[in-house]
């Protein structure tokens, strides 16, 4: 299972910095939060994903690598008060995520992206739940 899961993160880092304008860079970091919750190790793949999402971008080094450690930052302080291994939260999480870095970096149609984005999230969510054997996860 392992596998699939580094899979599925390597596509969503290829398209995300080659094909698509679309922010799964969130989307990636968000799901391997919740599913290893090691902050620490979470926060150093953040970082570096950022920056290698700038370097292929040509953007400025460090805007995005800045912004995903604030946003795991925000995820980690609401896991503290509310439970996050939710069909809901992911949706929310990965829109007001996706919503915020578009904006920050300057992009259009940042809310059809936003939600499209929050869509993948979900159902990136629902099938390494499955595959993991989460069922329960998907009922509440």
């Amino acid at each position: 299972m392992k596998w699939i899961f580094w899979l599925i993160l390597i596509v969503f880092l290829v398209l995300a910095s080659f094909l698509t304008t679309l922010p799964l860079i969130i989307v990636m970091i968000l799901l391997v939060y919740l599913f290893y919750r090691d902050s620490s190790w979470v926060l150093v793949l953040a970082f570096i994903f950022g920056l290698f999402l700038d370097v292929q971008g040509v953007g400025h080094i460090g805007r995005s690598s800045i912004f995903l450690l604030f946003f795991i930052f925000i995820v980690s302080l609401y896991e503290r008060r509310h439970e996050i291994d939710t069909v809901p939260f992911v949706f929310f999480a990965a829109f007001i995520g996706s919503f915020l870095f578009l904006e920050v970096l300057g992009y259009d149609y940042i809310f059809i992206q936003s939600f499209a984005n929050s869509i993948i999230a979900i159902t990136a969510f629902i099938v390494i739940s499955r595959l993991r054997g989460k069922d329960e996860v998907l009922n509440s």
